[in-house]
């Protein structure tokens, strides 16, 4: 089995074309990276992916430069850390997370915050 690094970088994909990632990475097991920086996702978004990620083969997640928020980076946090999941999730310059969310990452998780 190969593994492989997917790339969506500025894609527009928004809410509804994130939900057809998620869609595809919950059939996918070869899909060690994922970046989606730049796609206009929000809670949304970023509560679909929470919803595939104990499930996948994920071990990084960038969603850099979107508008995650506290709620969905405090909903990654947790999703992270009650599977027990090695990932690593790039948050760096995302819009509308404030000092609450990135304490929640920090608390609650094991991610990158570059």
């Amino acid at each position: 089995m190969c593994a492989c690094v997917c790339e969506c970088v500025s894609q527009n994909l928004g809410e509804e074309g994130t939900a057809y990632v998620v869609e595809a990475l919950a059939f996918n097991n070869t899909c060690l990276a994922l970046d989606l920086s730049n796609n206009g996702i929000a809670r949304l978004g970023t509560g679909a992916m929470c919803q595939v990620l104990p499930t996948c083969s994920l071990q990084t997640l960038v969603l850099s430069t979107n508008s995650v928020g506290d709620e969905g980076a405090e909903l990654l946090a947790k999703t992270i850390s009650g599977a027990c999941m090695c990932v690593c999730a790039c948050l760096c310059v995302c819009w509308w997370v404030s000092e609450c969310g990135w304490a929640a990452l920090m608390q609650d998780s094991e991610l990158c915050k570059h």
